[in-house]
């Protein structure tokens, strides 16, 4: 069908394909059974009568034939209408679901399946948009081409030649065999997304696959270079992520083994991806319910985003940036650490409806060496993909029709790559700076956060935040954050003591000021803390001019594993 349209998408009936698929598969049962009635019949014949009942018994043996023959076409084309059926209710339900999500926002579907957002909207309207657009560009496309399929395997794209190619399976025997069947079903569910997919592209792709279709293409080995990516579910990427780093090992430690005594640079890159990889397995191995939502040992220090619960459905998320040296390789499970001690921190609340909570510790830049962490080229580079990841979970809250809050915690150096993300529209609600630098920006109404939930963390006798290197020092009243109590206090909800935070590094140790005020953000109980008063700390503020944001050597991260 050429030029499908919301209006006539949603007019159709996949319940009522189902029961045609239905129909037909009551009708193969009735076929079989008449070839097993006509067969008993000829057995029950008498040898020894004649021409008269060996031409019978031929005669019946024919009329079986034909009836099995014209049952397994049947069954060919039940299962075809069968998976039609399938994706055309997928499409169906998910340009409902654009629709009703648009609507709600007095949104408007055009009749080419695009939504408007409206005369100057806001970028929440902009999003939504942007991702009802996509879930029902996708519908349309998924429905078009799986009628196309259906049609071409039940009757070609001629007529003449699918009715000729029908006539040769009930006479030639073997004409259709079992695979052809399963290949032209395959042909239906199937739909792969065209280059250059967006990340609402990706989700809005999943979101009108079929279930079984889904569960299939999980388990490929050539989906391991598509479903990692994100916009797609989180169990999804974790398995995808797995096979590939069972995979990886194996391979690396292959070519490890023919190493001699005096290793080859190649080998020395092999030797640092074995250690990206081994450091992934140990931190999965000590946090069951992780997701390994990204990893890629090819690149540096090796890349992973690690989630600890369900990000689809948890009500809260926070997404933790690590600074300087915040590599994979012997900082990976530390990370995860302080990342469950905020989730179980910003769980504790839960008793005020604050909902479940996941984490997500984002190892997904070159983190810098003490060599790199005084310019801005790290933290630029890592913008567009922590972007990608936030924006993933503000399209996939979307798709699902789920409010979800998500926390940006970013951590000395990250705090500076946190802040450069949140110049653009990213979803977030919360923005915590911790021990910053600096987030690249003069004052915080120029960072895409709502008014007073950009949030500044600073423990006592930490030099790094008083550094400014990046823009204004955010600990300063003229920045405009909303100071986090890091000192010795009460919990505000549990009534338990809270310690000092002190140093560069001790943001979320358990039972400090700075992990509770961290947790109840997290939370959406930011309102119950107290704004503390951050005095300029006991070093001197450097006499160096805030880092221009393009300032910095580039460093190479391209592909370095010999194959």
């Amino acid at each position: 069908m050429i030029g499908l349209t919301p209006t006539r998408l949603a007019a159709w009936d996949a319940d009522a394909l189902a029961a045609a698929a239905r129909s037909l598969a009551d009708d193969a049962l009735v076929l079989r059974e008449v070839e097993g009635v006509v067969r008993r019949a000829v057995q029950a014949i008498q040898v020894g009568q004649g021409h008269t009942a060996d031409a019978q018994r031929r005669s019946g043996l024919a009329h079986a034939l034909l009836a099995r023959r014209v049952a397994e076409q049947t069954e060919r084309d039940a299962g075809v209408v069968r998976a039609a059926a399938e994706v055309v209710g997928a499409a169906v339900r998910a340009l409902a679901r654009a629709v009703r999500l648009a609507g709600g926002r007095g949104l408007r579907v055009d009749g080419d399946g695009r939504i408007d957002p409206g005369p100057d909207p806001d970028d929440a309207r902009v999003s939504l948009a942007d991702t009802c657009s996509a879930l029902a560009r996708q519908a349309l496309a998924a429905a078009e081409e799986g009628d196309a399929d259906a049609a071409r395997a039940l009757f070609g794209l001629d007529g003449a030649t699918s009715i000729w190619r029908s006539m040769q399976g009930l006479i030639a025997p073997g004409t259709l065999e079992s695979g052809e069947i399963a290949a032209a079903v395959a042909r239906v569910r199937a739909r792969s997304l065209p280059p250059g997919a967006t990340v609402a592209d990706r989700a809005a792709w999943w979101a009108v696959t079929p279930m079984g279709e889904q569960a299939r293409l999980a388990g490929l080995d050539q989906g391991l270079d598509l479903l990692p990516d994100e916009g797609l579910p989180p169990w999804v990427r974790d398995a995808v992520n797995r096979t590939r780093l069972g995979a990886e090992l194996v391979r690396v430690q292959a070519l490890l083994a023919t190493a001699g005594r005096r290793p080859t640079p190649a080998q020395l890159v092999l030797r640092e991806q074995l250690r990206v990889l081994q450091s992934v397995r140990s931190a999965l191995r000590a946090h069951p319910d992780a997701f390994l939502l990204r990893l890629d040992s090819t690149t540096g220090s090796g890349r992973a985003v690690v989630a600890l619960g369900d990000v689809d459905r948890a009500d809260h998320v926070a997404v933790m940036v690590p600074g300087l040296t915040g590599w994979v390789p012997g900082y990976l499970d530390g990370l995860l650490q302080d990342a469950r001690r905020v989730r179980e921190q910003a769980a504790s609340y839960g008793s005020g409806g604050s909902g479940t909570v996941a984490t997500v510790t984002w190892i997904g830049y070159q983190a810098p060496g003490f060599a790199q962490v005084a310019y801005a080229g790290a933290a630029e580079r890592g913008v567009a993909d922590l972007r990608d990841t936030l924006q993933a979970l503000q399209v996939r809250a979307t798709v699902r029709g789920q409010e979800q809050s998500v926390t940006l915690v970013g951590h000395s150096y990250g705090s500076l790559l946190s802040g450069l993300t949140a110049r653009a529209p990213t979803g977030i609600d919360d923005l915590v700076l911790l021990g910053s630098p600096g987030s690249g920006a003069r004052r915080a109404a120029e960072l895409v956060v709502p008014v007073g939930h950009v949030w500044v963390g600073e423990g006592r006798f930490d030099p790094v935040a008083d550094l400014g290197r990046f823009g204004t020092d955010p600990g300063l009243g003229a920045f405009g954050a909303t100071a986090l109590p890091t000192g010795r206090g009460r919990d505000p909800v549990l009534g338990t003591a809270l310690s000092t935070s002190t140093g560069h590094s001790q943001y979320y140790a358990a039972g400090s000021g700075a992990l509770a005020s961290v947790g109840l953000v997290v939370a959406g109980r930011g309102g119950l803390l107290r704004p503390a008063s951050l005095a300029p700390g006991p070093f001197p503020r450097p006499t160096v001019r805030p880092a221009p944001v393009t300032a910095g050597p580039a460093r190479k991260e391209g592909p370095a594993t010999p194959r």
